[in-house]
C-alpha cells in the first residue's frame, strides 16, 4: 500500500481509545475520536483505518450478529485443536459490546452521519479502496 497510511484504533466508551499510527501509540478520549477520524479523512494522505469494534448489526437479531456466531465457532474449533489459547480471541455478541456506541458517534456507523471524506471499502472491491477524488 505504497503512499497509504495505516491507523489502528481500539475504541472504548469509558476509557481512552488506543490508536496506533506512524509507529507510535496515542490515547484519545472517546468524545474526541470523531474529530481525530475527521482530521485523518480530510487529510492529504489516503488512510486505511483498522477499527476494533462492530460496524454493523443484523436487523433480524439486535443481540448477536451472524458473523460473530460463525467467528465463535471458528475460534472454538481452533482452540480445541491447540492453535490458540482459550480466551486469546474474542467475538462477543454485538449487544455485549458497548464500544459500538463510540462507532456510531465517531464513524457514523451503523447509523449516524460519517465525517466528511470517510468511506468504507465497497463490496466487491477485493479489499482495494477506491482512489480519492481530490
Amino acid at each position: 500500500m505504497s503512499g497509504w497510511s495505516v491507523v489502528g484504533i481500539d475504541p472504548a466508551p469509558t476509557k481512552p481509545a488506543i490508536a496506533y499510527q506512524d509507529g507510535g501509540w496515542t490515547q484519545i478520549k472517546p468524545t474526541a475520536l470523531r474529530r481525530f477520524i475527521a482530521e485523518i479523512a480530510e487529510g492529504p494522505t489516503p488512510t486505511l483505518i483498522a477499527w476494533d469494534a462492530p460496524l454493523s448489526y443484523d436487523r433480524g437479531d439486535f443481540y448477536d450478529r451472524r458473523v460473530d456466531k460463525v467467528a465463535r465457532a471458528w475460534i472454538k474449533q481452533h482452540v480445541s485443536l491447540g492453535h490458540f489459547e482459550d480466551k486469546a480471541i474474542n467475538a462477543r455478541p454485538f449487544a455485549g459490546l458497548p464500544h459500538w456506541a463510540v462507532t456510531c458517534d465517531a464513524l457514523g456507523l451503523p447509523f449516524g452521519t460519517p465525517p466528511a471524506g470517510l468511506q468504507l471499502v465497497a463490496r466487491g472491491s477485493r479489499g482495494r479502496p477506491a482512489p480519492r477524488g481530490d
